[in-house]
This record gives structure tokens, C-alpha cells and sequence, in this order.
């Protein structure tokens, strides 16, 4: 826990006092939002969480990017799928997926509130 807080305090973007809350809970958060997509459960307003966190995380990177930070994105590491600082690959990554994240919101597929689908399939 100790650790992500260092990589959330590095982007110096926060109050010390929010940086604590936030390593704790935004993991947890994006776990969660994890697994209800992959439940399919809840799509909308899931999918619009997601794409709220990675414009908020490419806002995050870019900004350290300007400023010139050399530190780690705090994001998942693969080695085949770039490195986990602080750079262009994240932003193009979190973009990619924000994408992602809008074809999930905007889905015509997806069932409409109260008419009792409960699966897209």
C-alpha cells in the first residue's frame, strides 16, 4: 500500500492529506469496475467510471510528461507493452482503452433499463 501511495505522491498533483485515501481506494475501485465488466453487469455506468479514470490518468501523465517527471506511471506493467514510467506509451495506452471504455457506454447492444434482458447475447 505504502508503495503505490510513493507513486501517487510522485505525480504532485494532490494534498499529502488525499494521497493516502486515494492509494487506497483506487485500486480497489478499478478491481471492482473490473469485475462488473467482466459480469456485464451495470455496463453504462461502469464503462463511464472507467473512461472518467483514464481521462483522469492521461490528464495525470501528461501533465507530469510537461513537466518533465521521470517517474513511474503507477500503471500495469507487461514487459511486451512498454514500461512503467511516465511517457507516451501510457497516454497512448489509456487512450486506447478510453476508447474502449466509450464502444462499451455508446453500445446499441447493450439491454435498455426495464425491458427485462438481462445479457446483451
Amino acid at each position: 500500500m505504502r508503495g503505490f501511495a510513493v507513486l501517487v505522491e510522485d505525480y504532485r498533483l494532490l494534498p499529502v492529506f488525499l494521497v493516502t485515501p486515494l492509494a487506497f481506494v483506487l485500486p480497489w475501485l478499478e478491481i471492482f469496475c473490473g469485475m462488473l465488466l467482466l459480469s456485464g453487469r451495470f455496463l453504462r455506468p461502469v464503462s463511464a467510471v472507467v473512461g472518467g479514470l483514464l481521462l483522469i490518468f492521461v490528464g495525470a501523465i501528461l501533465v507530469s510528461i510537461v513537466r518533465g517527471l521521470d517517474i513511474d506511471c503507477g500503471c500495469f506493467e507487461i514487459p511486451f507493452l512498454g514500461s512503467g514510467k511516465v511517457g507516451w506509451f501510457p497516454v497512448f495506452r489509456n487512450v486506447i482503452l478510453l476508447g474502449l471504455s466509450a464502444v462499451v457506454f455508446f453500445s446499441e447492444a447493450l439491454p435498455e433499463k426495464g425491458n427485462g434482458n438481462k445479457s446483451p447475447v
